[in-house]
């Protein structure tokens, strides 16, 4: 088994210990390695894991969009064709032919027609369209705007937060876990560690 691979199987090994809540020391002592190796894996597992993730986040928000364009156009096509079942055709103008019978005057000489106007656009409401439908591609496409953030609110505009004071900073990293353990627990201590050095006079 090449290196390489024996590394992956390490880390997945140090990564099932810690899914089971162990500690690094732990992890360390069984492995026989170091709390810093055991660090180093675990951080390089996350590292993956992350990575991953996020391809699979982009894959499924680029399928379920697809899904959801097919969805609203099948339901806006279908809407399309019940208007269009919906307005009856227009019948033509349509001859209609003086009977003999009729005393003279009354109609056109016998053997002539005349033009009656065309008859005014009817829907047929037995067939309109159906209104969940547009409800259906609105929806759809509500749905893809919230897949692709379109829908967040703008990033809201925070203050500039101060620089920490250089002290501070020095001090808090000169410590080591044992102490920052034992400061976070007096309130006392943390003020004097964070407090500037008194001028020399």
């Amino acid at each position: 088994m090449a290196s390489h691979e024996v590394s992956l199987v390490r880390e997945q090994q140090a990564c099932s210990y810690r899914t089971q809540l162990w500690t690094h020391q732990r992890i360390a002592d069984e492995m026989g390695v170091t709390r810093h190796a055991v660090g180093a894996m675990l951080k390089r597992v996350r590292e993956r894991y992350v990575v991953a993730q996020a391809e699979r986040i982009e894959q499924l928000r680029s399928e379920h969009t697809a899904t959801l364009e097919q969805i609203a156009e099948i339901a806006l096509r279908a809407f399309s064709a019940g208007v269009e079942r919906a307005a009856a055709k227009s019948p033509g103008p349509r001859p209609v032919t003086a009977s003999p019978a009729e005393p003279p005057g009354s109609t056109p000489e016998a053997g002539t027609s005349q033009t009656q106007p065309t008859p005014k656009r009817k829907l047929n409401w037995a067939a309109r369209p159906d209104p969940r439908l547009l409800a259906e591609a609105r929806a759809a496409l509500a749905d893809i705007r919230e897949l692709w953030g379109a829908n967040a609110p703008p990033p809201a505009i925070t203050p500039a937060q101060p620089a920490p004071d250089a002290w501070s900073v020095a001090h808090l990293a000169s410590l080591s876990d044992e102490d920052l353990d034992a400061l976070a627990g007096n309130a006392d201590a943390m003020a004097k560690y964070l407090s500037p050095p008194e001028p020399v006079t």
